[in-house]
């Protein structure tokens, strides 16, 4: 578990997803759920031990955002099995109205 907290992982995903008019001009914030939500799911495929933990987050924190590209990076403490890990992500809208998220821990 504890190579998990030093390994870096860069894999994107890309999902599709329901976004108003407005989200589509704005940057997503480090805590919208759809963003946790594909860090989790990053973390789970790439560890399949970690298939059936629970993740959670906590201590949010953007250390940049850039209205131009659409995309923020942001800071959270995860913790799984009582155990936290201080990740560090990004998340970015594409033009056709998806959400992007890079991975790196």
């Amino acid at each position: 578990m504890k190579s998990l907290k030093i390994k870096i992982i860069n894999i994107a995903i890309i999902i599709s997803m329901a976004i108003g008019i407005s989200a589509c001009s704005s940057v997503p914030s480090c805590d919208d759920s759809d963003v946790t939500e594909l860090v989790t799911k990053i973390i789970k495929d790439e560890q399949w031990a970690l298939e059936t933990a629970k993740i959670s987050y906590k201590a949010f924190r953007t250390e940049n955002k850039n209205d131009d590209t659409k995309k923020v990076t942001c800071r959270a403490m995860m913790e799984i099995d009582n155990i936290e890990y201080d990740i560090r992500y990004t998340a970015q809208y594409t033009d056709d109205g998806m959400v992007y998220v890079n991975l790196g821990y």
